[in-house]
């Protein structure tokens, strides 16, 4: 039977009228079972009141993540002449399992505080699956004298985009003057926990311009720069007629500009694709205020493409393969069906000697090694192998397929270990002379024949087991003389 959210089995057995059921049967046990996502609690559960006919008791017990509920028939209780419904009314609910999430929050901020004591902050929350709750609120406050010229972001660089929902508040003086942002991260849970999720935060203020002569401030967004590059605006601050310079590693970006009645003035930057991690020098220069506020010089770093590395790890006996390398944006997540984001390569099995090869099992996910974000740098890998040996199993190919969720900050390296998946046998192919007796293979006339030797050999004196008729070492070679002499002719006695 069908409740709200759990189901309880039904019970059914046959009597003989006028026949005591309950020396038989004095009790049933009904099973009463979650739906799936939801747990049940026997301390939530009772019998309706009154009783139906022939009960006694109801009690419920927990049983895992089931409970049992017994009920006791009234004893004595006669089987009349007809069948006999026992309809018991319970009261009871079930409840959505919870699930958790957690993550960190990075802080790049200018003139502006955050309400933590660093600039990483952990974030957690708890909720039921398929619900949607606020987990955190996150804060960038503009120092006193200073607003937010470009609206500060909070982003999500690590983690599913469809379960979040940030939301930000803008909070402006009374000058209009944007001073303070909150924002909101809503969360809707999956059916599962999730770690390792990342937030980044920028929020860079400059000082609320008053006619103090001379260049006050400058705006750039200061976060890391893609390996591609990209172009990024910056903006001067300070009293018409003053004058600045600016200059990058030494080259002039701007020279000798002359501040407008506006009070501000913005240009293009372009950083270039690169090939190494890379650190940008910046510099102000000309009619400065001073004290000036801000860092002059400051600088801007430039991130090269993470590598992820996927190599094999096989028994002795089988030669080394090349690894596989995949590459994209530090802390990114690459589109679905993007090549950065399908894994889709393969390996050969090929033995340094003649081999039988024997598959234990296929691989699992738990044969690959530093596949947790926590702790390689919060790169997510679902790598997934398939082995195939051919017939005979003297050769074989490794078929790895699977996806990258997302790629983090520093280069990792993941090994399939197949030690204990794989088993080599190896194997020497000879061709000697045999006959029935000693004299015959000396000399009378005896014949070629192909056997194999457990291991890698050079001759039959090397041979220290059994010879056989296959590469399989399971059928051993006929009794007799055997030489790979070659003074002996197989088929001609020698002269």
């Amino acid at each position: 039977m069908a409740f709200s959210n759990f189901t309880v089995n039904v019970v059914s057995f046959n009597e003989a009228e006028g026949v005591d059921w309950t020396q038989a049967h004095p009790s049933v046990t009904l099973i009463i079972t979650p739906n799936a996502g939801y747990e049940i609690n026997a301390t939530n559960f009772s019998p309706k009141n009154p009783l139906p006919p022939f009960v006694q008791s109801v009690t419920f017990t927990q049983s895992g993540f089931n409970i049992e509920c017994v009920i006791l028939y009234i004893e004595p209780s006669e089987m009349p002449n007809n069948d006999v419904l026992i309809a018991l009314c319970i009261t009871g609910y079930a409840s959505l399992i919870g699930v958790s999430v957690a993550g960190i929050v990075n802080y790049y901020t200018t003139f502006a505080s955050t309400g933590v004591p660093s600039s990483t902050a952990p974030y957690s929350g708890t909720g039921l699956i398929s619900s949607t709750s606020e987990i955190t609120n996150l804060t960038v406050i503009a120092t006193t004298g200073y607003y937010f010229p470009v609206l500060p972001t909070a982003s999500l660089v690590v983690g599913s985009l469809t379960d979040y929902s940030i939301v930000p508040t803008l909070i402006n003086d009374a000058a209009g003057n944007l001073i303070q942002v909150n924002f909101a991260v809503n969360y809707t849970f999956p059916n599962y926990s999730v770690t390792g999720d990342r937030i980044v935060v920028t929020a860079n203020a400059v000082e609320i311009y008053n006619p103090t002569v001379g260049i006050s401030a400058y705006s750039i967004n200061t976060s890391l720069i893609g390996v591609g590059g990209e172009t990024r605006t910056m903006t001067v601050f300070g009293s018409s007629g003053s004058v600045f310079t600016i200059t990058m590693d030494g080259g002039d970006l701007v020279t000798n500009i002359t501040m407008g009645v506006n009070g501000s003035y913005s240009f293009p930057i372009v950083f270039p694709a690169v090939t190494t991690n890379t650190t940008y020098s910046i510099l102000l220069s000309g009619d400065l205020v001073s004290p000036f506020a801000q860092t002059n010089p400051f600088t801007i770093q430039q991130r090269v493409n993470t590598e992820v590395t996927f190599s094999v790890s096989f028994p002795d006996g089988i030669a080394t393969q090349s690894s596989v390398v995949k590459s994209y944006l530090p802390f990114q997540s690459p589109p679905v069906g993007d090549a950065a984001e399908v894994i889709n390569f393969g390996w050969n099995i090929t033995p340094m000697v003649s081999s039988n090869l024997t598959l234990i099992r296929q691989p699992i996910i738990d044969d690959w090694s530093n596949l947790d974000p926590v702790s390689n740098g919060g790169t997510a890998a679902y790598p997934i192998a398939e082995i195939n040996l051919q017939d005979p199993p003297a050769s074989g190919t490794i078929a790895v397929s699977g996806n990258m969720d997302a790629y983090g900050g520093i280069n990792m390296e993941t090994v399939l270990d197949l030690t204990n998946i794989i088993v080599v046998q190896s194997y020497t192919e000879l061709t000697l002379c045999y006959a029935g007796t000693e004299a015959d293979l000396c000399c009378g006339t005896s014949e070629s024949r192909t056997v194999f030797a457990e291991g890698n050999v050079a001759n039959l004196a090397s041979v220290t087991g059994l010879l056989y008729t296959t590469r399989d070492l399971d059928v051993e070679a006929q009794d007799g003389f055997y030489s790979d002499d070659i003074s002996i002719t197989c088929t001609t006695p020698p002269v």
